[in-house]
């Protein structure tokens, strides 16, 4: 058994001394036991153990921890802890702030009280680690476990400000504890982080720490995939899933700054809603603790712009009232109280907590501020102002008088409000920061700025100008104003004005490098005068003019103003006038005025001076290297740099020095490999897009020649590559091939017309015009593709080149392909009508179209499609290749036009029709009412008796529709024989038809009599007729009489028509029972031997 891991606590109180020991052991069998001992110190320890059986690793250190902080929740400690000897507070002072914590710290060990009022103990913890009083340790460390989890929080808080490394094992027990909640257990690692020293203890926590993030993760970071890693909780982010173990990843980035990237782009996206701004509010302090200057400023920045995710009217009292409010973006009413204490609270970040995180941030840069050394102020303040953009800004503006005035029941009229809002008026840190200072300004309970406020009184409730007086508040509403709006100066002096704070001492300086500061409105303006290099770092890297305004005048004003302009390297100059705002332009161009000797010397710089974006500078160095341009553009990297030159103000100026230079063989050949380097490695942004157009224009003019002999190879790596605009360059080398008379493959210049490049698809187009006869014959289905092009002109194109002598024999699929256009959606708007007007020609080659793809177009889903099918069909030679089936399709065009030309097909079609009438008879069903009349009338006039079969006609009264139905009943009556009788009968006997029905009753008597055998096929007729209540009765009539009269006369029809009956009569209306019972006592007279459902009374 091998000890792993060894806890000693000990515990002193009065006459107690106990100690307390845990041991952390590994079996031979990778199994783990935790063991204990305990006694008082010295005497002989009893021991125990915490695992009857043997578990695994995890399982034991959690035990262990468990253990181990149940101890020092009772007040043990380390041998280390408990030997800081407390400090001797007999000649302390009282009056001193630094003297009360102390103080009440020794209250709250001894558990007494030496003063009136009482202070949480957490709130003592804090203001000692605050005020950064290092006595204060060894009471916070008797303090630390004994309280609740804000106790436990602020005295790691207070361990890391006061660099404890004594409380080492206590964060590792606070760290390490498996219960622990998430905010108490970073910090505890950032102190562990902090005050521990390099060695394996400090790797150890790393790997703990580590262990903490999601698996996958792991996983991901052990590989080295740090881009991988960022994508992980972006997706999380795009899923709405909480972002798992991103504190931990937060904290590991201090051993690992390549992260830090990453983790501020992670930070930009992250919404302010459940379940991230846990992790938001853990961040914001450990980057608070850490001096993590960038962090702390994105996030305050974050937290100042972000609309809140609900306006908190509901109390969060149990017993209060309202408990409830609506949730906009959740669309429920929510107990909001209880939903905050919830461990999955739907709702965050109310507007009171934006207005503390608002107003927390101020109070850390004002503590920041008050030290000796301002640096760390500096630091803060100049990530803070880099974060805001031009988009930020708001200019000063006094908001007019509402339209509607706010009755006041104290002066009996209507008042009416204006309010000046200051510059910047919802930047309350920005405010804080440069305005700090300026007592003009005033702070509203929503964290604006405003210069005034001003009111007019009326006895009208509407604004009007000549109806309002002023008004000036005083008495009440003068006291109410003053504590709704205090100057920014007073409202930040007050974050301390009830607390003692240590007077940091002056900040010594030569009386010459500080300027006069009292008028100056930012605050600390002595910390902005000690450290002059902000001022730079702002006008380099800021993105909001009134910061630049702000360096600006604060850098001139500076005594030392000219040597810091001396300093300035020329990188630094050329850095200034790249920047997009004025005021760095400014500053740039005026150190350059006196450096620009240095400048002329130097080449590289010159050309680099071409690239920015201000244009008295422009206009200064192209002039210079026209002058002497052997000088400046003697190599090829000079020239390359004015291929890619951005500047729309020099464009002219560069093809006149282009055209103006003679390039040997060697450097156009070397010009040319690395300006398409170049051009391949860029991405597809629409800023490079532009860029590299320019690029190819002036490359051509450089190596016209170069370019014709390029590899083809050159070109696939250009169509490639992921800038669009490359395709252009691809095209003009391709141009210049075919100039050659080089033979250029059909595919690619039906690539380039599908290029989205306009002048890409000219450049296609210009070669396939004059492509050879015999590649357009080869490759012409792949031409065909381009009919569905979204340009007119290749669409075109293309139909024009169909019509070629030598693309005879492709007719057939050049239709093919322009039915399937025309059937298609079209690719640009009026696509069809184009194409249609282009196919004026193509209608004397009609015998190449199928009949099958012309009913494709004649049924197509676009009117002005179908119209122009319907003139092709009249024009089409091949009408006999029809089958009848397709005939018989069109007549249910939508057109009257094609449903015509099928009524003129059948009437000189007649023979055919006749041949195969079964299939033309399916006109008549027709869905179209014209139709039908037609084919009524045709079927009457042009066929005759032997025309029709039996079955034919029996199929036309068979059809669903009345007419038709009617129609083949005039047919049969028409054409009808004594030897088509019986069929007729037994055919038409299973139409449900009242109209058939009855015209079947006339045949009954003809070719149902005396035969027995035929009843009983007729046997659903009988039912049908029967069975119908009110409908029907001459049918019902003479069914019966028919019936009755066969009974009578045959037995075994009687047997028949006595079950038919007797079932009848069960079921049928009075009317219809009465005459069955009568026929069924008829049959029984006839047949007394017959059994019969009837018992007759005597």
């Amino acid at each position: 058994m091998k000890l792993i891991q060894q806890c000693k606590l000990f515990f002193r109180e009065g006459n107690s001394d106990k100690v307390y020991e845990i041991d952390l052991c590994k079996l031979t069998n990778g199994e783990y036991l935790v063991n204990f001992r305990y006694g008082r110190r010295g005497a002989s320890l009893k021991e125990g153990t915490k695992t009857p059986a043997s578990v695994n690793q995890q399982e034991a250190e959690k035990i262990f921890n468990k253990l181990e902080q149940e101890k020092r929740t009772k007040g043990y400690q380390t041998e280390e802890e408990i030997n800081i000897p407390l400090p001797v507070l007999n000649h302390l002072d009282k009056n001193t702030l630094e003297g009360r914590i102390l103080l009440r710290l020794q209250d709250a060990v001894e558990n007494t009280q030496s003063f009136k009022t009482t202070w949480k103990t957490s709130r003592v913890i804090w203001k000692a680690g605050e005020l950064g009083i290092t006595k204060a340790a060894p009471y916070i460390l008797k303090l630390a476990s004994k309280g609740d989890d804000f106790q436990l929080y602020a005295s790691i808080w207070a361990f890391i400000q006061l660099k404890t490394v004594e409380a080492i094992p206590f964060l590792k027990t606070a760290a390490l504890q498996i219960k622990q909640k998430d905010h108490v257990r970073w910090l505890a690692y950032e102190g562990l982080f902090q005050l521990m020293e390099e060695g394996e203890d400090l790797n150890e926590i790393k790997r703990k720490c580590f262990t903490l993030l999601p698996e996958t993760l792991q996983e991901v970071i052990k590989e080295g995939e740090t881009n991988a890693t960022f994508h992980f909780y972006s997706l999380q982010i795009e899923q709405k899933l909480a972002l798992e173990g991103f504190s931990a990843f937060y904290l590991l980035s201090l051993f690992n700054p390549q992260w830090n990237k990453g983790i501020q782009a992670i930070i930009e996206q992250i919404p302010f809603i459940p379940p991230y701004f846990k992790t938001i509010r853990s961040l914001y302090k450990l980057a608070q603790i850490r001096k993590d200057y960038t962090i702390l400023a994105l996030l305050s920045y974050r937290l100042e712009k972000e609309d809140p995710m609900y306006t908190r009217r509901a109390s969060l009292d149990p017993d209060g009232y309202p408990t409830h409010q609506y949730i906009n973006s959740i669309g429920e009413y929510l107990n909001i109280g209880k939903e905050l204490r919830g461990k999955n609270s739907r709702v965050a970040f109310s507007h009171n907590t934006k207005y503390y995180f608002q107003q927390n941030s101020v109070t850390h840069l004002i503590q920041l501020g008050t030290q000796k050394d301002g640096k760390d102020y500096i630091k803060l303040a100049i990530n803070q102002l880099l974060q805001y953009t031009e988009a930020d800004y708001t200019a000063k503006i006094k908001q007019p008088p509402q339209q509607y005035g706010m009755y006041s029941y104290e002066l009996r009229q209507y008042l009416f409000t204006s309010i000046e809002y200051a510059e910047c008026s919802k930047a309350y840190l920005l405010s804080s920061i440069l305005f700090g200072n300026d007592s003009t300004r005033m702070l509203t309970p929503k964290l604006e700025l405003i210069h005034s406020k001003t009111y007019e009184v009326s006895d009208k409730w509407y604004y009007n100008v000549n109806n309002v007086r002023p008004y000036n508040p005083e008495n009440k509403a003068t006291k109410k104003e003053s504590k709704e709006e205090k100057g920014l100066l007073s409202t930040l002096k007050n974050f301390f004005s009830k607390k003692e704070t240590i007077v940091p001492e002056t900040i010594s300086q030569p009386e010459s490098t500080l300027t006069e500061v009292s008028q100056r409105t930012e605050l600390y303006p002595e910390h902005w005068d000690a450290y002059p290099e902000a001022y730079i770092q702002l006008l380099m890297m800021g993105k909001m003019n009134l910061i630049h305004q702000f360096a600006f005048d604060r850098l001139q004003t500076h005594a030392n103003y000219d040597a810091i302009k001396k300093r300035f390297s020329l990188e630094d100059i050329i850095q200034l006038l790249q920047n997009p705002f004025e005021i760095p332009q400014k500053l740039g161009y005026q150190t350059l005025e006196n450096r620009k000797q240095e400048f002329e010397k130097l080449p590289n710089y010159m050309l680099l001076l071409l690239n920015v974006s201000h244009q008295p500078t422009l206009t200064w160095a192209s002039r210079t290297i026209s002058f002497n341009r052997s000088f400046y553009l003697e190599n090829a990297e000079a020239l390359i740099a004015l291929l890619f030159n951005n500047q729309e103000f020099l464009d002219t100026w560069i093809i006149e020095q282009l055209e103006a230079i003679r390039f040997n063989e060697a450097t156009t050949k070397e010009i040319v490999e690395q300006t398409i380097q170049k051009l391949i490695l860029l991405t597809d942004t629409p800023a490079h897009n532009i860029l590299a157009k320019k690029t190819i224009q002036r490359l051509k003019i450089v190596a016209k020649n170069q370019l014709a002999s390029l590899h083809p190879k050159i070109i696939s790596y250009l169509l490639e590559a992921p800038l669009g605009m490359n395709a252009l360059l691809a095209s003009e080398i391709i141009a210049l091939k075919a100039q050659a008379n080089e033979n250029i493959p059909i595919s690619l210049c039906v690539e380039f017309i599908q290029n989205p490049l306009q002048e890409v698809r000219y450049i296609g187009l210009d070669l396939l015009q004059k492509a050879s006869e015999i590649d357009i014959q080869t490759h012409w289905n792949t031409v065909l593709t381009l009919l569905q092009h979204d340009t007119a002109m290749v669409v075109q194109t293309v139909l024009n080149l169909g019509l070629r002598p030598s693309l005879a024999s492709q007719l057939q699929s050049t239709w093919i392909q322009i039915v399937q256009t025309l059937i298609s959606k079209p690719a640009f708007e009026g696509s069809h009508s184009f194409i249609i007007n282009q196919l004026e020609a193509y209608k004397a080659h009609l015998q190449y179209l199928e009949p099958n793809y012309l009913l494709q177009v004649l049924f197509a889903n676009y009117r002005d499609v179908q119209i122009e099918a319907s003139l092709w069909l009249y024009a089409y030679p091949k009408t006999n290749t029809f089958t009848l089936r397709q005939i018989i399709a069109l007549a249910e065009s939508e057109l009257l036009a094609v449903r015509q030309w099928v009524w003129q097909y059948y009437e000189n079609n007649i023979e055919r029709i006749k041949k195969e009438k079964e299939r033309a008879l399916s006109l008549v069903d027709s869905k179209w009412e014209d139709t039908r009349t037609f084919a009524f009338q045709f079927f009457r006039t042009q066929f005759e008796a032997s025309d029709w079969t039996t079955e034919t006609l029996i199929s036309l009264v068979d059809s669903v529709r009345d007419d038709v139905m009617q129609f083949g009943k005039e047919l049969i009556m028409r054409y009808f024989t004594e030897a088509q009788g019986h069929q007729y009968l037994i055919a038409l006997s299973q139409h449900p038809s009242e109209v058939i029905q009855l015209y079947v009753s006339n045949l009954l008597k003809e070719y149902a009599t005396d035969s027995p055998e035929k009843l009983e096929q007729l046997d659903f007729y009988f039912r049908s007729v029967l069975f119908r209540v009110h409908k029907g009765r001459i049918t019902k009539e003479r069914v019966l009489d028919f019936l009755i009269a066969e009974a009578l006369k045959n037995e075994k029809a009687a047997h028949y028509v006595n079950g038919l009956f007797s079932y009848l009569s069960a079921t049928s209306a009075l009317q219809d029972k009465a005459r069955f019972i009568l026929a069924l006592s008829q049959i029984q007279d006839c047949y007394p031997q017959m059994d019969s459902c009837l018992i007759l009374n005597s």
